[in-house]
């Protein structure tokens, strides 16, 4: 385990925000960052990433699950995000943390011009993403020497020790005029007691507020060109488990509790008052 001061503004001012699975979330007094701290080591991160197992009071286990709701929402995602410019285009896009390949089967299927590949160091989520077809394996950044028109990372930036490092690497993938997209969870302006839903330390490291994701991106060389946000679970997809959950009342042999029901109320009335999925669309600097 080591300590960590805050990536966004080097701060070591924080205050206690949270604590679960045996790690502490704390809070940048300065800029707002939450993230771990102590966190693990980088070599234990990346072996965890790797097997989808992370250490702690209970293992975290993150197991290949490929997400017919996020494959759906992606093709409006995209269209609020660019509007038609994708349409047509012989692009380059690389996405990173493609996980099961939700996002590359949204593009192959709406933008087939585009040419796309993932990059996922979870060894089990690159077998399920290759077994729909797509082009999905692993390599380092750092040592990468192709250009890319778009580069995506969703659901990437929460789990990255270093964003600003990432984002700085990233950039040096992008050719001219090149964009990024980033999409994460906008809960730090939260207080823990909002959330109902598990952290999932040591898998995620931080949450950071927009205000900090920008400033990171402009840091890195971006320009933020638009922002996006959404609710956490589309209120018809509640409303679908909050129907079964009463059917299963008159279905011989089911059993539906009554916490059930009040845990899908609350995801309920959460959904139409906090709106957290944050996508960023931000292009090369200058």
């Amino acid at each position: 385990m080591i300590n960590v001061d805050c990536y966004n503004c080097g701060s070591n001012r924080k205050e206690f925000w949270a604590e679960e699975n045996g790690f502490t979330l704390v809070k940048c007094t300065e800029c707002g960052l939450v993230y771990v701290d102590p966190r693990p080591e980088q070599d234990e991160i990346d072996q965890a990433v790797a097997l989808g197992v992370h250490k702690g009071t209970s293992p975290v286990i993150n197991r290949p699950e490929f997400s017919q709701r996020r494959f759906r929402a992606y093709p409006g995602i995209l269209r609020d995000l660019f509007g038609n410019s994708l349409k047509g285009r012989k692009l380059r896009w690389l996405d990173i943390g493609c996980g099961n390949g939700e996002l590359l089967l949204a593009l192959k299927e709406h933008y087939p011009e585009i040419t796309s590949r993932g990059l996922e160091p979870n060894l089990a989520k690159q077998e399920l993403a290759r077994s729909r077809g797509l082009e999905v394996g692993y390599f380092e950044l750092k040592d990468h020497k192709e250009g890319y028109n778009i580069i995506s990372a969703l659901n990437v930036y929460s789990h990255l020790p270093d964003p600003p490092e990432f984002f700085r690497l990233c950039r040096g993938l992008l050719v001219p005029g090149g964009e990024i997209l980033v999409e994460t969870g906008d809960i730090a302006n939260w207080t823990r007691k909002d959330i109902s839903w598990a952290l999932t330390l040591p898998d995620h490291l931080s949450f950071a507020p927009e205000s900090v994701v920008r400033n990171v991106l402009v840091k890195s060389g971006f320009a933020v060109v638009s922002v996006r946000k959404y609710t956490r679970w589309p209120c018809d997809h509640i409303l679908v488990r909050l129907a079964k959950e009463i059917l299963k009342i008159a279905w011989p042999g089911k059993k539906s509790e009554i916490g059930r029901w009040r845990e899908f109320w609350r995801e309920y009335r959460l959904s139409k008052k906090f709106v957290i999925d944050m996508y960023i669309r931000a292009r090369l600097a200058g």
